[in-house]
């Protein structure tokens, strides 16, 4: 604890000997309302770790299962035949990249 938290910690302390006894009756309320408060249950105190577990189990096997989705209709697509459309200038492209122009715009 550096020195000036120790600093504001005493003087914390020293405020809470003036407070008005209104506050201080209000504080009292307020703790002695929250210790008889009913305790959550088991049940209700798991829940939500629970769901929070489900959920990323869902996501991490939507994320493990999709791309070999996507693989499978690569697949697909590759068996239903090329299109000779995309290769008709195939020379063309390969040549430009290879390039100057290709390199420099």
């Amino acid at each position: 604890m550096t020195d000036t938290e120790r600093e504001l910690a005493r003087a914390l302390r020293e405020e809470e000997l003036f407070l008005p006894a209104a506050t201080l009756r209000r504080i009292t309320g307020a703790r002695a309302h929250a210790l008889n408060a009913p305790q959550p249950s088991l049940l209700s105190r798991l829940m939500a770790p629970a769901m929070g577990a489900l959920v990323l189990a869902s996501a991490l096997g939507v994320a493990v299962l999709m791309p070999g989705q996507q693989d499978a209709q690569t697949v697909q697509g590759s068996q239903q035949g090329d299109n000779p459309e995309l290769y008709r200038d195939l020379d063309f492209y390969l040549w430009l990249a290879e390039s100057d122009m290709g390199r420099h715009g």
